[in-house]
This record gives structure tokens, C-alpha cells and sequence, in this order.
């Protein structure tokens, strides 16, 4: 074979494996949004998705989960951006320098006992049992290192609809520094966020994972409660204790 055939051949791996590469990040997207009802139970649309593979920087923009009415949005943010070391995998560890998301906005609709994210939790919880029966944890099961997690300019909105009322939180930012499995330091994490009628609530955590202690002081100020009783404040607390057991 000669050279120049040689050379050939390689402009033409290497051109359509930069054209794939390029291409890969739309086709991912196109097919993940087209097949959103399958695999997350729900529609969703996504405007853009960015890989750099230098970098293992990873990019959404303009993401939505629809209710399932396929009308209503129940979970969005503006941008969620992951920068990671996938060589790292090779080591059976999953490294994540930097996790960023903001503009999130999550809207909860509670109707008597039910809420409007029960058909997710029954969607991602109905193979977990099965899976778990069968699933065994291997001695070297990947390792995790979180490092810059932030959560920026987040809302929620709370909906009671028998009461007809709701509590809307703004402003909600999030900070880890630094989290991973067998870690000998300690951690620091942030919350603070505005309520919509004024008012704040923040708290800040030092985790100690190798006594497992950690301290947490919190601060809320001004937070409206007109309208709830406290019969329907415990009855509402019941209600979300009974769905995150």
C-alpha cells in the first residue's frame, strides 16, 4: 500500500470522526426528546446540548419536563452545566470538577393526598424493587468526587389546591464545595433563598464524614403563614414525609 493511499485513507477516519463527534451531540438530543415519555415518563424538550471533548464539558440549555399533560411545565431550568474527567472512569471513579445549574424552576400541585409528581415517583420507583432483588454491590463499585456543586437563581412554587393557596420561594441558591465517597475532610454546604411575600430562609452545614456528625443552623425570617391552619400545615407535613420515606 502506498503512502499516499495511507494518507488518504486517514483524512478520511479522521474526517468522519470529527464529523461524528460533532454531530453526536444533536443526535443525542433529537432522540432523548423524542423518546422523553420512555425513558424519563414524561415529554420533555431540550434547545440545546454541548459537549466539549477536550474538556468533558457537558452543556444543557433550555430545559423542560412537561406535567403529564403534556401542556404544563413542571420542571425547568435555563442552563445545567457538568465538567467532568472521564478518563478518570478507567480508575472506577467518577469525578465531577464542576456541576452548575441555574434558573431551575420546579411547580407542585398538591390535590388532597395526591401531588402532581406521583406518576414520576410510581415511573422511576417500579423497577428499583426488581432490580434491587438481583443487583449485587461489587468490591470495586465506583467511586465518587464532587467538587463545586451550585445551584443559582432557583424558584419553587408550592400549590395547596383545596385551600387555594400556594408558597412560592425565590432566589433559592445552593453551594457544595467538595463531597465524596470515603472522604477524610470535612464538608461545607449553603441554602438560602427568598420567600415571594419577603422574608429569607438560609442555612449553612458542616458534615464530618468520619465521626458522621454535622451541624446545621438555619434562619427564618418573616415567613408568611396566613391561610394554612395548623391542622393543614401537619396534615401537608404528613403528606411529604409519607412520599420521601
Amino acid at each position: 500500500m502506498s503512502k499516499r493511499v495511507v494518507i488518504i485513507s486517514a483524512g478520511i477516519i479522521f474526517t468522519f470522526i470529527l464529523l461524528l463527534l460533532t454531530f453526536l451531540p444533536l443526535i443525542v438530543r433529537k432522540v432523548a426528546v423524542s423518546n422523553s415519555r420512555e425513558w424519563f415518563g414524561r415529554n420533555i424538550s431540550l434547545a440545546k446540548l454541548k459537549v466539549n471533548y477536550i474538556t468533558g464539558t457537558v452543556r444543557l440549555v433550555d430545559f423542560k419536563m412537561y406535567e403529564a399533560n403534556d401542556t404544563s411545565v413542571f420542571v425547568s431550568f435555563d442552563t445545567l452545566m457538568v465538567d467532568m474527567e472521564p478518563y478518570q472512569l478507567i480508575r472506577s471513579n467518577f469525578v465531577i470538577e464542576q456541576m452548575y445549574l441555574s434558573g431551575l424552576h420546579t411547580n407542585v400541585v398538591m390535590l388532597d393526598s395526591s401531588f402532581n409528581f406521583d406518576d414520576l415517583i410510581e415511573f422511576y420507583t417500579s423497577d428499583t424493587t426488581e432490580s434491587a432483588k438481583t443487583d449485587t454491590v461489587s468490591e470495586n463499585s465506583l467511586r465518587f468526587e464532587f467538587s463545586n456543586l451550585e445551584l443559582r437563581d432557583a424558584s419553587f412554587l408550592g400549590q395547596d389546591v383545596v385551600v387555594n393557596k400556594q408558597i412560592e420561594l425565590q432566589n433559592i441558591d445552593f453551594f457544595v464545595p467538595y463531597i465524596a465517597w470515603n472522604q477524610e475532610g470535612k464538608s461545607q454546604a449553603g441554602l438560602k433563598f427568598d420567600f415571594a411575600n419577603g422574608g429569607y430562609f438560609q442555612s449553612d452545614i458542616d458534615i464530618d464524614p468520619n465521626l458522621g456528625d454535622f451541624i446545621t443552623t438555619m434562619t427564618i425570617d418573616s415567613l408568611d403563614l396566613s391561610g394554612y391552619s395548623i391542622f393543614r400545615l401537619c396534615q401537608q407535613f404528613c403528606q411529604y414525609r409519607s412520599v420521601y420515606r
